[in-house]
């Protein structure tokens, strides 16, 4: 999905980061951009990719056809991508402790580092000295999390809508209905238009920028073009804020 946001000539987006507040380069598979041994093997194998190559499948139709219309199964697999993307920055940002098995007895003890990595490769679950891994509990999680998703927003209809002007600033942290697959395509519940001109741009850049503040940066394809966004201080929520940028002259 990241790679849809580079710049065609460098391969790279735009970052700003919370910890430097200054501009970086950075590809697509930089550190910054992954959750490393957050979830396990199953959950990453089994429920995400399989969620993650259907969304791709159909964000690719979208980009060759601007006239695209979402059905019915394809409306569950945003869905079902939305609340993978929900569930992995809960696993993310809240994790959990390996989770105890309440018996006295030691389990676990014959189970080196390259036994357990096998027995997880076969989505097999085990327990350790500690427990039951935290990371197997959190791909526990994401399945549920997503069925619970799925059941609570059935009637959740996904609507595409296209910038004409400017482009979109990625949160890392998506906090309301809202899914960017290329610098000016995104997927929303909001129904109208679907072709946005320059003021739609500079009011949904606003929005990422004062309703998504837990993110720890945001990335785009070119940061001076997602107007509307506070570029100076984008973690100072001011409600009143003006956006720094201004639409060029015609």
């Amino acid at each position: 999905m990241i790679e849809r946001f580079c710049n065609p000539t460098s391969k790279l987006v735009d970052v700003i980061r919370k910890k430097e507040p200054c501009r970086l380069s950075l590809a697509p598979q930089a550190e910054i951009f992954c959750a490393m041994r957050k979830w396990d093997q199953r959950a990453e194998t089994l429920i995400g990719k399989s969620i993650e190559n259907r969304f791709n499948d159909l964000v690719d139709n979208i980009i060759k056809n601007p006239f695209y219309t979402i059905n019915e199964e394809e409306n569950k697999t945003i869905n079902s991508f939305y609340s993978l993307v929900m569930a992995r920055q809960d696993c993310k940002y809240k994790p959990h402790n390996d989770v105890k098995s309440g018996s006295k007895q030691k389990i676990g003890e014959y189970l080196n580092k390259d036994l357990q990595e096998r027995l997880e490769s076969q989505y097999i679950y085990f327990y350790r000295d500690t427990g039951l891994p935290s990371r197997m509990f959190n791909g526990l999680m994401i399945q549920k999390k997503i069925a619970h998703f799925q059941m609570l927003y059935e009637n959740l209809k996904w609507h595409i809508a296209y910038l004409s002007y400017g482009e979109i600033v990625v949160p890392e942290m998506i906090d309301f209905f809202f899914i960017p697959i290329t610098p000016n395509i995104f997927l929303t519940p909001q129904k109208g238009s679907k072709i946005l001109r320059w003021p739609d741009c500079l009011a949904l850049n606003y929005c990422i920028n004062i309703l998504c503040q837990r993110s720890t940066y945001f990335f785009s394809r070119n940061l001076n073009a997602c107007f509307g966004f506070n570029l100076s201080k984008p973690w100072v929520f001011h409600p009143y804020h003006l956006p720094i940028s201004k639409p060029l002259k015609a």
